[in-house]
């Protein structure tokens, strides 16, 4: 069963499979896909991988071009910081 998510878009969720048909994630002793229940996708897909040392390291190709995980990352930075301010 699903924990209650914080995303307020129903739709994926709606649209998934019976539980029955879920795959089964065996990650007992793999520390590194030890995640919290709650996790920010952005922090770890993208402001991990610029504090790394990785800010220049292709992150998006496609037929319209390309982005690094820096230029990924810096909308969403300015976008959190805005939502932060409206509270």
């Amino acid at each position: 069963m699903l924990d209650p998510s914080a995303y307020g878009d129903s739709f994926a969720r709606d649209r998934l499979p019976p539980e029955e048909l879920w795959p089964v994630l065996e990650t007992a002793g793999l520390p590194e896909l030890d995640y919290p229940k709650h996790l920010n996708a952005a922090v770890e897909l993208l402001d991990r991988m610029v504090a790394g040392g990785f800010a220049d390291s292709l992150c998006i190709r496609s037929p319209d071009g390309t982005a690094t995980a820096c230029s990924c990352a810096a909308p969403t930075i300015r976008c959190s910081r805005h939502a932060g301010s409206r509270h």
